[in-house]
């Protein structure tokens, strides 16, 4: 693997090491003692054998020894495996921490730009496949390489004829296995499209089953997915055959070795010297001969899983190379105004402007409605505000502060923002409320719920503020009202609301509209709405027809 394609794994291993030390100490001492241990029952084997062809029947001693180090290996390799599954598991944490800390200093256009099942897999398939070859694949592969090379030195000191032998197959066998890797290797990296390619369809698919149902699409979805499913059986068929071919293989060309050394000795006098003639020596050199194949053979098996977490490597490094938020607070600029947008461009794309140009001023505890046809910039305007985006051009300001350097505490205590549709997370109904943070008291969730008209509702709970989210029963009005209430339980002082009476009824929008009076009382409101009768005293910004009519830029104080 080249550097780029270790770093993310170098930083899972310096992680776990630092964190883990002593885990990672028994890791290494017993992958030693496994080598060394698994090199010395051949040997002592090879004295008793000789010993008893001798007629010393002494060798009490020596089978006990053999013995306790055959049990000492075996209970070595057990820690070995163990250590190596909780170290790959440590670095696996370690990664898919730094993951998820990325995905938190991520600007908000990757999640434009990237379906959740892509991000999805970038998280979970390809960062359990990348922790598994450390596992699976780097340690063991070191071990092995060591354990072939010890294998290596004691058949070259027992019989020069047979590691000549060895030498001479060693290569062919290497090319064998490298040709069959590569075929896999292809093939995986076929099935991880597919999984990638499925991994999208899936959230698509649920979010979109209604419209399914109601243009009877279901065949079109399936065929979909049917034919990313079965492009990644095919690649795993291909994986399976090349794997099923592999091993036999190796066992086949680890007994002609045999065969051949053992007809060389036995056909040849003068090859008695170079091959060794004991027969504790011939057991021993058999022995050795069945160790070196299992080495090579894991080797294969080894470099195939780091073959395969290559691709997803790369997509992680890739991932972890995105540029992040500029979180580099200025401090507070001098202003006149609590919102100030100045001749700010901005658009997703290049080719696509949403603003040009464009400044706008809103002064503290304004209530202010923003209209327009779909696509005029209405919510990218709010999106511009909360600091979600960093404009092409301009320079926005809220209380005199760049909102997109702002940390998140910061943005949580400056805005509350009603979204169309209010989502519940997994929690009660103090998370629900407080979105996890810790220090906002019960008591001020209890008068958020007053102000916004829960609070009978909330007294009608048994569990009270721990009512489990599958027992709040909430209508859809009641979502909006909880979404209000989110909104204020850190006191913000600008209220941004989006489209929220659009998707319910009169009587229900008259209850909404009353707790909305309730809870902007103080504060700036912004809100996106295409019935503008939720404050007396508001103003109206039509984006399109300012922009038709006006131009860019438009000053709200100016028009006021």
């Amino acid at each position: 693997m080249n550097r780029k394609h270790r770093s993310v794994m170098i930083q899972g291993i310096l992680a776990s090491v630092r964190f883990h030390p002593f885990t990672s100490a028994c890791m290494i001492l017993s992958i030693i003692g496994c080598i060394v241990a698994g090199l010395i029952p051949p040997l002592l084997m090879e004295q008793i054998i000789n010993r008893i062809l001798d007629g010393n029947m002494d060798v009490m001693g020596l089978c006990i020894l053999w013995i306790c180090i055959s049990a000492v290996n075996c209970i070595l390799e057990v820690c070995r495996e163990g250590t190596i599954i909780i170290t790959g598991q440590n670095v696996l944490y370690q990664m898919r921490s730094a993951l998820l800390k990325k995905l938190k200093d991520l600007d908000t256009s990757y999640f434009d730009q990237h379906a959740a099942g892509e991000i999805s897999s970038i998280i979970i398939s390809d960062t359990d496949s990348a922790g598994t070859v450390f596992s699976g694949g780097i340690i063991s592969m070191v071990a092995d390489a060591c354990s072939l090379i010890g294998i290596l030195v004691v058949i070259y000191v027992k019989s020069r004829g047979l590691f000549l032998l060895v030498l001479f197959v060693l290569p062919f066998v290497a090319i064998y296995t490298r040709t069959v890797q590569k075929k896999m290797l292809e093939s995986q990296k076929e099935n991880r499209q597919a999984v990638s390619e499925s991994a999208a369809i899936l959230p698509e698919t649920g979010q979109t089953y209604e419209t399914v149902y109601a243009y009877q699409a279901q065949p079109y979805m399936e065929h979909r997915f049917d034919r990313t499913i079965e492009k990644g059986y095919a690649a795993l068929r291909h994986v399976s055959f090349y794997d099923a071919v592999y091993s036999p293989v190796i066992v086949t060309v680890s007994s002609i070795l045999t065969g051949v050394m053992m007809c060389l000795i036995a056909g040849f006098t003068g090859m008695s010297d170079l091959f060794g003639v004991s027969a504790g020596t011939g057991v021993a050199l058999m022995t050795y001969i069945t160790k070196i194949f299992d080495p090579i053979e894991s080797l294969g098996k080894e470099i195939q899983a780091i073959q395969e977490a290559q691709a997803a490597f790369s997509r992680l490094n890739d991932f972890m190379a995105l540029p992040e938020k500029n979180d580099s607070d200025t401090g507070v600029i001098p202003c006149t105004h609590q919102i100030e947008i100045r001749h700010v461009s901005f658009g997703y794309s290049a080719e696509h402007p949403v603003f040009q140009d464009f400044s706008l001023m809103v002064d503290a505890g304004a209530h202010i409605i923003v209209t327009g046809r779909t696509g005029s910039g209405k919510s990218t305007l709010f999106a511009l505000i909360q600091g979600l985006y960093e404009p092409q051009a301009g320079q926005i300001l809220i209380e005199g502060r760049n909102p997109y350097a702002l940390s998140e505490i910061q943005r949580r205590e400056l805005f509350g923002v009603v979204e169309q549709k209010t989502a519940l997370i997994e929690g009660n109904l103090r998370v629900q409320l407080t979105l996890h943070r810790p220090d906002i008291q019960d008591e001020t969730l209890i008068s958020a719920l007053y102000t916004v008209g829960l609070y009978d509702w909330y007294t009608g709970l048994s569990d009270g503020l721990d009512t489990g989210r599958d027992r709040l029963k909430l209508s859809d009005g009641q979502l909006q009202l909880l979404s209000i209430a989110r909104a204020i339980v850190c006191n913000p002082r600008i209220l941004l609301m989006d489209e929220m009476n659009a998707s319910i009824d009169a009587a229900t929008e008259q209850m909404v509209n009353h707790a909305l009076q309730k809870a902007a009382q103080g504060r700036t409101v912004i809100s996106i709405a295409h019935r503008r009768n939720v404050f007396h005293n508001e103003l109206v910004i039509d984006l399109q027809s300012i922009a038709q009519t006006h131009g860019f830029p438009y000053n709200l104080t100016e028009m006021r």
